[in-house]
């Protein structure tokens, strides 16, 4: 017989802010690229596809690049804030 596994419990990432119900804005991440770890650094990185806008009209923004030393710790985890990964998630 098959199954279907439950829904994870944990969070990897999310928003580095909160969401807002019924505000239209609309902001997706997704399409992330595989994790890989620098020999360089140590740190784990990972790409995220960025769009933002309205539930008719959404916008390219790019990719978002994310670090962490700790793939069990999902607080550590920054993204890139134009000078440095210094970008907390919100409700990580």
């Amino acid at each position: 017989m098959f199954g279907h596994a439950g829904a994870a419990v944990h969070v990897v990432a999310s928003l580095p802010y909160r969401y807002i119900p019924d505000s239209g804005l609309v902001e997706i991440m997704g399409d992330g690229s595989d994790i890989v770890r620098s020999a360089i650094d140590d740190y784990f990185y990972v790409t995220i596809r960025q769009e933002t806008g309205s539930a008719t009209e959404r916008r390219w923004r790019g990719r978002c690049v994310m670090r962490t030393k700790d793939l069990g710790d999902s607080h550590s985890s920054r993204a890139w804030g134009g000078s440095g990964f210094t970008v907390a998630l919100a409700d990580a």
